[in-house]
């Protein structure tokens, strides 16, 4: 074989490597978890203690519907009744796709929380809230799985 059609492909090989990984890397998305990690890494057990402390807990339907347009939380107190007056917003994304909705929810009565979100992707969906009541603020990372 002659080593200039060898070189040649060797060359133009990885050049296909290169270009498949900028490809890829445009593609998918790196996700900000949070604004200061640094920060946050050193609150940490602030942060647990005062999830242990407040006891709130957010329920995310499992499973929802290709094409339905509203999701409905409900979010909970410490002694499991409704939280009533919080101000709840949200993030919805399907997994691996840049595509990210910030959502607000209106109160629905007796803990539950409503927001117009279009599902028009199958698949799992990550789904960040954020809670807010009185002075205090919590997340909670759930996900969901889309149907068709």
């Amino acid at each position: 074989m002659n080593y200039k059609i060898l070189i040649a492909l060797v060359l133009a090989g990885g050049i296909a490597i290169i270009t498949a990984a900028v490809f890829i890397g445009i593609e998918k998305r790196d996700m900000v978890v949070a604004d200061d990690p640094y920060q946050e890494g050193l609150n940490f057990d602030q942060t647990l203690k005062k999830y242990k402390e407040l006891g709130w807990s957010v329920a995310v339907p499992a499973v929802v519907k290709l094409g339905e347009s509203k999701l409905t939380l409900m979010v909970s107190d410490k002694d499991g009744g409704p939280l009533e007056g919080a101000e709840i917003t949200f993030t919805a994304n399907p997994m691996g796709t840049p595509d990210v909705r910030n959502c607000r929810c209106s109160a629905a009565g007796a803990g539950r929380y409503e927001a117009a979100v279009p599902f028009d992707r199958k698949g799992y969906w990550d789904i960040t809230v954020k809670v807010s009541f009185g002075k205090e603020t919590l997340k909670f990372s759930n996900k969901l799985n889309v149907e068709g």
